[in-house]
């Protein structure tokens, strides 16, 4: 039969493994090394042996449906991203999951709508992908290709300039004809009316103003 004092230790015993498990069971670092599908974190510095600890080599979550005709996705990582190490047991090993981290002041939310699904790639987001519903654009700086649906429409602009704007029965093509000058060519293919227009600016007016 076991006395109360060992039954006393066994209970702090179990207790000290529970916590040394819970807090084992999510740990934040930033990626120290990437092999294919499989990242090591840094976890913590450690002067004493005078270079970071590092967790073991871990697979980094990604939905993988594709094999049973679903939907898989790989999305790259970068040295230095932040992400959650999950050891559902607490005992950090091979088992271990890599989780993106959520949104911080270093890598902060990639749009201010809350109706728009992005995907921004590159430092500081240079490229995206933003879908809403009714629109879809393919951004790089001031560069985009748009296809709204509301207006019928796909535009390609170029920071301030309308390049582009294709309709169901007309295509709107514009460019500048000299580098320095006022001079935009517009053309115009209005497969309704069977007609194409070409007008320079300093000619006249577009016939079809940008929307």
């Amino acid at each position: 039969m076991t006395s109360v004092p060992a039954a006393f230790r066994d209970l702090h015993t179990r207790i000290e493994d529970l916590d040394r498990r819970l807090a084992a069971s999510q740990i934040t670092g930033d990626v120290a090394a990437v092999a294919g599908k499989k990242v090591r974190l840094k976890l913590l510095d450690c002067p004493v042996l005078g270079k970071p600890m590092l967790s073991p080599w871990v697979q980094v979550q990604e939905q993988a449906g594709g094999g049973q005709g679903g939907v898989s996705t790989a999305a790259p990582i970068r040295i230095g991203e932040t992400m959650r190490l999950f050891s559902p047991s607490g005992e950090i090993g091979p088992a271990s999951l890599a989780i993106r981290d959520g949104y911080t002041d270093r890598s902060p939310r990639p749009t201010e709508r809350d109706d728009e699904y992005v995907v921004a790639v590159g430092p500081a987001g240079e490229a995206k992908l933003k879908m809403r519903e009714g629109r879809v654009s393919l951004e790089r700086g001031t560069q985009i290709v748009e296809l709204d649906e509301e207006n019928e429409r796909i535009r390609v602009t170029f920071g301030d300039k309308v390049l582009a704007v294709i309709r169901k029965k007309r295509l709107q093509l514009k460019a500048r004809l000299k580098p320095t000058g006022p001079a935009d060519l517009h053309v115009t293919i209005d497969l309704e009316a069977g007609q194409i227009i070409a007008s320079p600016m300093i000619l006249g007016p577009d016939p079809y103003p940008e929307d």
